[in-house]
């Protein structure tokens, strides 16, 4: 009934013979081609700046099989990031796809200068002050240098950013000897030194030729030498006392004299020159003295003149020997009395004392806004401005 050609019979052996082979090949697709998600190759690491905002990378992530590489399908990347550029530091940002995943470094850092502003305050008139973007105001870290007639100002964060602002000024002759006394000149007096801060003081006003007057004591004997550094530098160094003891000096005028006289041997001893300017202990106005003498103080200022000395008391005043206890309240009182005493048109005579480390401390402040505002820094001498008070004894 049926006839089996030839041909059928050699197409059913071939078919035998390819059908197992299509069957093993397919089921080994099955086990060698896989689904795998790559995800696009991302910075491994990014640096940012502090408060800076950061936007995630756009990245993309396909689906692809290891037997067909070609065929891509995209897939959804999911982002997680715990960044915050308001904190310093190394963070992650993690792209996740499947079970893949890229791990990104961010390190937020600040890399930014302060910012050294020169402003013009109403108080103080012109200052010189400093922000940072991460540390705030900086203005109490500025450190200055003057050279060849300038001031730098130079201020570091803590991340170690640097900034630096130069000033042109006028920057006075150290060997200037003659000089015309207006109401920019500035007479920095300090009483009851030497001490332990006086060679700091030195260092100080030498940086900017700045010279100085010392009322000296003898109250610290390891310290004398510093009144010939004093003298050396171009300073006056005239009489205060000998011991700063009221009940002792004022008890007499003899008792007085003897003090002053024993001060200004120590004066020409260690200088190699003798004074004829002191200033009373307490000042001319000094009432302490009405407990040991009446009167003593008008019969002292008859006695000053005839032995042609010269005394002086000051139109400026500090506050370190009162209410003034820190550097920056020294620096208000100085400057305000300064701008007071120009409005006069008056010489500034300031009273500080460099027995007070505070008030030693404020003395570069009061230099920089003294040479920015174009006043100049001078040595008494017995022809400067004296101002004397009213005496009340």
């Amino acid at each position: 009934k049926y006839k089996v050609s030839c041909f059928n019979i050699i197409n059913m052996k071939k078919w035998l013979f390819i059908l197992p082979i299509m069957g093993l090949v397919l089921l080994g697709s099955a086990v060698i081609d896989q689904e795998i998600i790559q995800i696009e190759s991302i910075k491994k690491e990014i640096v940012v700046e502090y408060k800076e905002k950061v936007q995630p990378q756009k990245v993309k992530a396909y689906k692809v099989h290891t037997l067909i590489p070609f065929w891509k399908e995209e897939v959804k990347v999911k982002t997680i990031s715990n960044v915050d550029t308001n904190k310093l530091g190394n963070y992650n940002v993690i792209y996740q796809a499947g079970n893949a995943k890229e791990v990104q470094k961010v390190i937020v850092q600040d890399g930014t200068k302060p910012k050294l502003e020169r402003k013009e305050d109403p108080t103080y008139k012109i200052v010189m002050t400093a922000v940072d973007n991460y540390d705030g105001d900086l203005t109490s870290k500025i450190q200055t240098d003057v050279k060849d007639g300038k001031i730098i100002y130079t201020v570091q964060d803590s991340s170690g950013n640097i900034a630096t602002e130069t000033r042109e000024i006028k920057v006075q002759d150290s060997d200037k000897k003659d000089f015309e006394e207006t109401n920019k000149t500035i007479y920095l007096t300090f009483d009851d030194g030497p001490s332990e801060y006086t060679d700091k003081l030195l260092d100080t006003l030498n940086k900017y030729n700045a010279k100085a007057t010392f009322f000296t004591t003898s109250a610290h004997p390891d310290k004398v030498e510093c009144m010939k550094k004093a003298a050396e530098n171009g300073h006056t160094v005239a009489i205060h006392t000998t011991t700063h003891n009221y009940e002792q000096i004022y008890s007499s005028e003899q008792a007085f004299w003897s003090d002053h006289d024993n001060q200004n041997k120590v004066i020409a001893q260690t200088t190699g020159k003798a004074s004829t300017m002191f200033r009373f202990p307490g000042g001319s106005s000094n009432t302490i003295s009405q407990n040991y003498s009446q009167g003593i103080m008008t019969r002292l200022i008859q006695q000053a003149n005839e032995r042609h000395l010269q005394f002086y008391d000051w139109n400026v005043s500090s506050g370190d020997a009162g209410s003034a206890t820190t550097s920056d309240a020294v620096f208000q009182n100085v400057v305000a009395g300064i701008q007071a005493a120009s409005e006069k048109n008056q010489p500034s005579v300031v009273l500080q004392h460099d027995t007070k480390e505070y008030s030693v401390d404020a003395v570069e402040r009061i230099l920089l806004w003294g040479l920015e505002n174009g006043y100049e820094f001078q040595a008494l001498h017995p022809d400067s401005f004296a101002p004397h008070h009213s005496v009340n004894n």
